[in-house]
């Protein structure tokens, strides 16, 4: 399965917060909406809120990933950070954090998380590359499912919480590509969807969908 780019919240990043490992960082606020620009490589830890990282190839922008309550990122030059919600997180220049954190075990639980975001942005490199936008589509919805959907009679639940502009943002195309190919599969009784809400009805069928 590849890397969710939803991410749920880490039990224990939110251990070390309240222990006050990272309280000789300054906190950063974040408004609805409000952007940031990062000027130099950054370690950003969420403390509350939802924030969107993105990023922008040939004009275009695209989203690597949400994050939540106690999610880490790292974020360089390349990244636009915006806030979902009224948000308070870290963004701590990355030679402050080696510099600064001594638990050893905290350092490693970093040093896995960062690893882990490259992943998932080597996989999104790939998928831009090699797969279409309905290929990259399938996979995005049936792993977000795997990982944060909900089992309902009807099928599985997925809540976006995104807009369909920013769904196709996700995924490197345009509303229209996305929505012509989201209305087939609602045609092929695969898929229903309900404003920022999608229920797989059968996700055997949608990961074997040939198009």
């Amino acid at each position: 399965m590849q890397n969710c780019r939803i991410l749920l919240p880490n039990p224990e990043i939110e251990k070390y917060i309240k222990l006050n490992y990272f309280e000789k960082f300054p906190k950063r606020y974040l408004k609805k909406n409000e952007i940031c620009f990062p000027c130099n490589d950054r370690i950003l830890i969420v403390i509350k809120g939802k924030i969107k990282i993105v990023t922008y190839k040939n004009d275009k922008e695209i989203t690597l990933y949400y994050l939540n309550k106690n999610n880490i990122a790292f974020c360089s030059e390349e990244n636009i950070i915006k806030a979902k919600e009224e948000s308070e997180l870290y963004f701590i220049p990355i030679k402050e954090c080696i510099n600064y954190i001594d638990n050893i075990n905290l350092y490693n639980l970093i040093l896995k998380e960062i690893t882990d975001k490259i992943k998932i942005e080597r996989d999104l490199i790939h998928d831009l590359a090699f797969t279409t936008c309905s290929q990259r589509a399938i996979n995005f919805l049936t792993t977000t499912a795997e990982k944060i959907g909900k089992k309902t009679a009807k099928g599985i639940e997925v809540k976006l919480n995104c807009s369909i502009d920013e769904f196709a943002n996700f995924l490197g195309t345009t509303r229209q590509t996305l929505s012509t190919f989201i209305n087939m599969l609602i045609k092929k009784n695969l898929l229903e969807k309900d404003h920022k809400t999608f229920i797989i009805k059968d996700i055997e069928g949608l990961k074997n969908f040939k198009f």
